[in-house]
């Protein structure tokens, strides 16, 4: 499927962050925070490598 370019973006006025598809637009979370967003960012590159039979996550992240 490709590389998924996905992008961290501070909310205007705020202190919250959400999550972007570069490539679609589409916002897979808005209005949190930037630790949630970065992980939301790990998880949906995970997903995207898992559908590609590729495997990014470590040994004990899996475990959890």
């Amino acid at each position: 499927m490709g590389d998924m370019p996905f992008k961290i973006r501070k909310l205007r006025g705020k202190d919250l962050f959400s999550v972007v598809n570069a490539n679609t637009g589409f916002k897979h979370a808005k209005g949190t925070t930037k630790d949630k967003a970065q992980r939301q960012v790990k998880l949906l590159r995970a997903n995207e490598a898992e559908k590609g039979g590729r495997s990014t996550l470590s040994k004990r992240s899996k475990q959890i």
